[in-house]
């Protein structure tokens, strides 16, 4: 399986995905291959530590060839899983367990559908620059913390520059609290 995800909120990652594998049947009854597309959804709890669990959710296509047999089919899977950091530039550890569900009912005359469970272990490796976080601002008033220099103002108060709620006329009074602009 390779995939190539992102993540579109805070918990929820989408994955595009391509799937193979291919079996030989025993007694010279030929080879079992799919071939499959998906797309994945994935909700994680939580992403701020090295060690992030997710349950996961996905739907696709999967082509299954067997002999002179071949279909295309709905496949469905859902599970759990984790990423665990193993460095500061996201690369991650990433093992799941999910249960596919293929609805196959042509390659084996006496089946309709077919389930499997799946175990995959492998790496999450990020792509492009590293993201930086956003500077922050405790308040909320719309200037960052490193250069507030009032960092108690209520959020939504109009604020200079610097932070603060202004003196229009100078007098040391804030003009929220000014009777004499």
């Amino acid at each position: 399986q390779l995939g190539v995800g992102k993540a579109v909120s805070e918990h929820w990652n989408m994955e595009f995905n391509g799937v193979y594998d291919q079996l030989d049947l025993s007694a010279g009854g030929g080879e079992y291959e799919q071939i499959g597309l998906g797309l994945d959804g994935l909700f994680f709890f939580d992403r701020s530590g090295r060690f992030n669990p997710y349950l996961l959710i996905g739907a696709g296509a999967l082509k299954t060839e067997l002999g002179s047999n071949d279909s295309t089919n709905l496949m469905a899977n859902a599970g759990a899983g984790f990423m665990a950091r193993l460095n500061d530039y996201g690369l991650a550890l990433r093992a799941d367990a999910r249960y596919r569900l293929d609805n196959d009912d042509s390659s084996v005359p006496s089946e309709d559908r077919f389930g499997d469970w799946l175990i995959n272990v492998g790496l999450a490796v990020p792509l492009g620059a590293k993201s930086e976080p956003a500077p922050l601002d405790s308040d909320g008033d719309g200037v960052v913390d490193s250069v507030d220099q009032c960092s108690d103002t209520p959020p939504g108060t109009a604020v200079d520059s610097k932070g603060c709620i202004p003196d229009s006329d100078g007098d040391g009074v804030i003009d929220t609290l000014d009777r004499c602009p």
